[in-house]
């Protein structure tokens, strides 16, 4: 259905910017818009259009995820999971809880 809207410029402009920082035309972001906000039920197709920039950046986190690490990465990767157990430890230590991670050693 053809609908004619009069913006005011400025927010032609941001739209005109934000369609082409998303790479799809101005037409294109504002019907995924009202889609999105108005639409009862998304057909199929649609849907996975408009989940297509989700799943890339998910498979590029993946991608980047399996790739190898070296020793100094994963000694790193390590160490960053130690001090994060520890910091999750910490303030259930100092409120008497349970712990987390009790296999910790309290002096790290």
């Amino acid at each position: 259905m053809p609908l004619v809207i009069d913006l005011p410029r400025s927010v032609e402009v941001r739209i005109e910017q934000e369609a082409s920082r998303t790479g799809v035309s101005p037409a294109q972001l504002i019907t995924d818009i009202v889609t999105k906000n108005f639409a009862a039920q998304i057909d199929s197709e649609t849907q996975a259009r408009l989940n297509q920039p989700s799943i890339a950046l998910l498979q590029s986190w993946l991608t980047e995820a399996e790739k190898p690490r070296t020793q100094e990465e994963q000694a790193d990767a390590e160490e960053d999971l130690q001090q994060l157990m520890r910091n999750l430890n910490t303030p259930r230590r100092e409120a008497g809880e349970r712990l987390h991670f009790p296999g910790m050693d309290r002096s790290l």
